[in-house]
């Protein structure tokens, strides 16, 4: 819900049902469930970290940063008339998960009290991040552009589609070429490829496509069982947290292409890629999007597109 003063209508705050939030350290102290969101995302050929009383704590710390910044996501990146869309409340209650799987990758830096709200969360890519290449590159999920050049995350993204990470990452390789970019994306205007004339004299370059390097955030392989499962709220063998209310809305959006089943999984891609946007540096960080734009939400202002 969104409380307005009515004094300044440009001044507001967001406010959340906190009830129903679980502790991360709880879902990771929760054998059963852990089984199930392993089962989901695999961590193949990447490293788990060993669940002990020190994890479980920083996995609550991210996720009490996670809560923060998803608030000023919110506030910076969705129009104010969009604050009340149930899609919002289901990525917060969410983020959790998010937290769980940052930290058992390895994914996050060590001591997450020393870093600022504007700065980034996430260790520089490693060998804990996988490339997507290979088997990698058709999974669905969430994917990450690192700037080898500049050393930082500059963007995550998220791929529900038949083609994958890769395909999608193929998308964005054609619109850095292109030598016009029609929506005035920063991210192409940022980073152009050196194929592209945008590259030259372009006062405003960051870096080139070709500095950039995908990697995976999150990545499951859909199937029948997955789609099952991801379906369902926790206390029904699921992973996730859902209202009967949520699952019905999700189920009754209109997304072009996507059966039921398909729709949950568009959600949790969607719920990955803010989480992991969220924790780039505000510095970095090219997307002016909300996300979950099949949800309905919108950017703040349309003529600022990525």
């Amino acid at each position: 819900t969104v409380n307005e003063f009515a004094s300044s209508p440009t001044v507001y705050r967001v406010s959340w049902d906190r009830s129903v939030i679980m502790k991360a350290s709880a879902l990771l102290s929760d054998a059963e469930w852990m089984g199930r969101f392993l089962g989901l995302v695999g961590l193949a050929g990447q490293q788990q970290k060993p669940i002990d009383d020190e994890l479980k704590a920083r996995a609550d710390q991210l996720q009490t940063s996670l809560d923060l910044r998803f608030t000023n996501h919110v506030k910076t990146k969705v129009p104010l008339n969009q604050h009340h869309y149930f899609i919002l409340n289901w990525l917060r209650k969410n983020l959790v998960i998010d937290a769980v799987h940052m930290v058992l990758c390895d994914h996050v830096k060590r001591k997450l009290d020393r870093v600022m709200p504007h700065q980034c969360l996430l260790r520089p890519a490693c060998n804990a991040f996988l490339m997507c290449t290979n088997a990698e590159a058709n999974l669905h999920g969430a994917y990450l552009h690192y700037d080898d050049n500049l050393c930082e995350w500059i963007r995550s993204g998220s791929a529900d589609g038949e083609k994958g990470m890769g395909g999608r990452n193929d998308t964005h390789r054609k619109r850095a070429e292109n030598d016009t970019n029609h929506d005035n994306s920063r991210f192409y205007n940022l980073w152009p490829s050196t194929k592209s004339s945008r590259a030259i004299n372009n006062p405003v370059r960051m870096g080139h496509w070709e500095d950039l390097t995908q990697y995976v955030a999150v990545g499951f392989t859909p199937s029948e069982q997955v789609l099952e499962v991801c379906s369902k709220d926790l206390s029904e063998g699921g992973i996730f947290f859902y209202s009967e209310e949520e699952k019905a809305k999700i189920r009754g959006t209109n997304i072009n292409g996507c059966k039921d089943g398909q729709k949950f999984t568009r959600a949790i891609a969607y719920l990955f890629e803010i989480g992991y946007d969220i924790a780039l540096s505000s510095e970095f960080n090219v997307s002016e999007s909300p996300g979950a734009e099949a949800f309905g939400l919108r950017k703040r202002e349309e003529d600022s597109r990525n």
